[in-house]
């Protein structure tokens, strides 16, 4: 965070558009990217048509499947094809159903929501990526939008509109937090000892949606304490902006200084509520060695144990 209040990110995705736009000058790594993007609009190249096919086996529909639904459940990249953003997915799911809300995915209908290219500086490809998913969910009848992962929330949600897409659109951690006060998730057994939070960038510092992931939280473990830097002054798993699919060439990454300050809390276990930040911390873990003493869990893998554990 720059002292003086400038807003440095934009002026470091200006120079980003600058250089793969204008001077074709983008790192060698994106090559692969922008490729798996195109083709398969995903960033790891893998197909489409197995977009969701994960959540199948707990009988959640396709919006094509059904004759109306409330909420569209936006899967994402990450919760589509990494297997540990899959759990996420599938915790939350079970939690929708569990509170009877009407949701359906798009399953092979989803693109990528266009946060890597963007952020990355390929302005041109974030635009027909963000036109086609528009058009797609206009089609089904789309208006309220849930997301596990903030960089979805904040592109679809705050960037969408300057291309005609007025969608309602919510991140699962304050849609839970409603749910839980409407008593329709009960949450009656603390299944975690000590937990600290990590803020993850979008939601926190962009965002101020500080409270209701930490009231969760609380309701889940025995004790929850905070890293050294936290809320507003919290620090960076090291994935966002495009980050996380590139390679990290300094002496000291930036989720190891993460994970250090998580593992000094005393905390055992890390709540996230982001994918990018599950891998980024979960890796930090293994490179310090911490495996015995410390795990990551997501806000919904965290709810839907406590409720399991109490049925």
């Amino acid at each position: 965070m720059c002292p003086v209040g400038n807003e440095h990110p934009q002026k470091l995705l200006e120079m980003r558009r600058f250089l793969t736009m204008d001077a074709e000058d983008s790192l060698p790594e994106t090559g692969a990217l922008y490729r798996n993007l195109e083709n398969q609009s995903n960033p790891w190249g893998l197909s489409r048509a197995e977009r969701g096919s994960h959540l199948a086996e707990l009988g959640v529909k396709n919006v094509a499947e059904v004759d109306e639904f409330e909420y569209l459940l936006w899967v994402g990249c990450s919760g589509s094809y990494d297997d540990r953003a899959q759990k996420t997915a599938v915790a939350f799911a079970k939690l929708l159903q569990k509170a009877e809300v009407s949701f359906a995915i798009l399953g092979e209908m989803e693109g990528c929501c266009g946060d890597p290219a963007r952020r990355l500086g390929n302005e041109e490809m974030f635009f027909s990526q963000a036109l086609e998913n528009i058009e797609t969910m206009k089609e089904v009848g789309v208006k309220k939008i849930l997301t596990t992962c903030p960089h979805g929330f904040h592109t679809i949600k705050f960037e969408y509109p300057q291309y005609g897409g007025n969608f309602e659109v919510e991140h699962y951690s304050t849609f839970l937090a409603k749910l839980v006060e409407q008593g329709k998730l009960q949450i009656s057994k603390k299944a975690f000892d000590k937990i600290t939070y990590h803020d993850s960038c979008y939601l926190g510092r962009y965002h101020d949606i500080y409270n209701e992931p930490r009231k969760l939280v609380s309701r889940a473990c025995k004790q929850m304490t905070e890293m050294s830097e936290s809320h507003a002054f919290s620090f960076c798993c090291g994935g966002g902006g495009g980050r996380m699919f590139l390679e990290e060439n300094t002496d000291e990454r930036v989720n190891q200084a993460r994970t250090d300050m998580a593992k000094e809390t005393g905390a055992d276990t890390v709540a996230v509520a982001c994918p990018f930040c599950t891998t980024m911390i979960e890796d930090g873990i293994k490179e310090r060695g911490y495996e015995e003493n410390l795990k990551t869990r997501d806000l919904a893998e965290i709810l839907i144990e406590c409720i399991e554990e109490s049925e």
